[in-house]
């Protein structure tokens, strides 16, 4: 029997990365981590999603966890 219990993992994490939009970056937020939807496609809108951030490029990704990691 496999079972993940996201909370307990998210408690570890430093940032929450979700692709695509899935309840892992609202979960996040929900435990006070960092979180953003990343689009690779580039086909979303740039506005917020349930006000998680949404990111289409990979210079905006890297933007986005450099800030977070200079924040800590």
């Amino acid at each position: 029997n496999f079972e993940i219990n996201i909370n307990k993992k998210l408690k570890n994490a430093d940032l929450v990365i979700s692709m695509p939009y899935t309840s892992t970056a609202l979960i996040g937020i929900k435990n006070k981590k960092p979180s953003m939807f990343y689009d690779s496609t580039g086909r979303l809108s740039d506005s917020p999603y349930n006000d998680v951030e949404i990111i289409s490029s990979t210079k905006s990704l890297e933007d986005w966890v450099n800030k977070v990691i200079d924040s800590k």
